[in-house]
């Protein structure tokens, strides 16, 4: 029962994933400018996540109020503003990306770079399995990296590897506080608000905004709330980031499905190429940490 409500998880969060990524593609290259979207996506996210937090039981309110009492004391401002600052960067980063790479080369980008950052911060004993995964997704990026026929935006690429390791560090530090995970999620979510002004005002003279690109963002951004809530009792209830290769495998893969679908894309052997290597890394990389913590 335990592992069917696992498999059950990692498939809401799969879908949920390529559903973002879709959508946000969608409205953002037809219905709203990049930077409406990334404030209507994180005021719903952080709307959703305070619903999510008052819809415990009555009884678990004292302790859910004690918990954010001992967040505030014990967490520095720097330290919450720095969340707040990572989790913008990473919606950011992947949005304006999302203008230059199709989905499939961005998803490819930020889960490589995400699990790039997760393998070096890594302390695994099978540190031999830890690098040999570890060099076939740097070994995958750098062959999407090299010019020629078919090669993505270096800015494009960029920013993927800027939004994939902001979203590792974010979880990273999120995963040292486990027991107030929800908590530092939702004054995240809240306090990167703040950031969405500028980026508003810089962008104001290119901005355009419609009811279906306002729909689409405030949908997309209540869904990646209930997709980290999934994946991080998945996590929580195992304590292990690197053994979950299997759900990002699974997303890339309908990633490059959606676009060699799509016939306004392009499939080419150089995606194809590096998605293949970076996925047996990621394997590798799961091999490493299904060793260190085994079933």
């Amino acid at each position: 029962m335990k592992k069917a409500g696992g498999v059950i998880g990692a498939l809401v969060v799969v879908v949920i994933a390529v559903i973002n990524a879709e959508v946000g593609r969608r409205a953002i290259n037809q219905w709203v400018d990049p930077a409406s979207y990334i404030g209507l996506w994180l005021l719903s996210a952080a709307v959703m996540a305070l619903a999510g937090q008052r819809l415990y039981p009555l009884k678990d309110v004292a302790e859910r109020w004690r918990g954010e009492a001992c967040f505030s004391r014990q967490m520095p401002p720097f330290s919450t503003w720095r969340l707040a600052g990572l989790l913008f960067l990473a919606v950011t980063s992947a949005v304006f990306a999302c203008r230059l790479l199709d989905i499939a080369t961005l998803g490819l980008v930020m889960v490589a770079s995400v699990q790039g950052v997760l393998g070096l911060a890594s302390r695994s004993p099978h540190q031999h399995r830890l690098w040999m995964g570890l060099m076939l997704i740097f070994a995958g990026l750098g062959y999407l990296l090299a010019p020629g026929m078919y090669a993505p935006s270096p800015l494009g690429m960029i920013l993927g590897l800027m939004s994939g390791g902001a979203w590792a560090s974010f979880w990273l530090q999120v995963t040292q506080r486990a027991h107030q995970a929800d908590v530092i999620v939702a004054t995240s979510l809240r306090m990167s608000l703040l950031f969405v002004l500028p980026l508003l005002i810089f962008t104001l003279p290119n901005g355009f905004l419609s009811l279906r690109g306002v729909g689409f963002a405030v949908f997309a951004g209540a869904l990646f709330v209930l997709a980290a809530g999934v994946f991080w009792h998945m996590i929580a209830s195992t304590q292990r980031l690197l053994v979950q290769p299997i759900i990002w495998v699974t997303v890339l893969l309908a990633l490059m499905g959606l676009v060699a679908w799509d016939q306004n894309s392009v499939m080419n052997m150089r995606l194809t190429s590096a998605a293949a290597v970076v996925v047996i890394g990621l394997i590798v990389i799961g091999g490493a940490g299904r060793a260190e913590h085994p079933d």
